[in-house]
């Protein structure tokens, strides 16, 4: 059972944090119905344009970015749209699970990171 996650009264870290969780959540319960691959390739694909998002966000409304983040985030959306595809033509449930772990920490890091003076809310 699918159960809807909605962002409601969060704070700015919040907000950006939680589609991370809720990608993540989202590949956990396509993982566990593997059958129905229409709606596995669409959280996957889902997942690919949020890393592409992020990324042409962050790249496009920080200036101040570290060049080192920047760099990772292309990694991470590069990585995000090739394991798409590998997914696509055969189900492998190891970097299912990495996906979910990589959206999960990535969630994490925002929630843990200092606020900015930027409006990453709105990034």
């Amino acid at each position: 059972m699918t159960l809807p996650l909605t962002s409601v009264d969060l704070s700015p870290h919040q907000e950006l944090a939680f589609p991370f969780l809720q990608t993540a959540v989202r590949i956990d319960q396509a993982r566990q119905n593997p059958d129905d691959r229409e709606a596995l390739m669409a959280v996957l694909e889902g997942n690919a344009l949020l890393w592409t998002h992020i990324k042409n966000s962050f790249s496009q409304n920080f200036d101040e970015i570290p060049q080192e983040y920047h760099e990772f985030l292309m990694r991470m959306s590069d990585f995000m749209m090739k394991s798409a595809i590998v997914l696509n033509r055969s189900l492998d449930l190891d970097l299912m699970d990495k996906l979910v772990a990589l959206n999960l920490n990535m969630c994490e890091q925002i929630l843990t990171s200092p606020p900015s003076n930027g409006s990453a809310g709105s990034a």
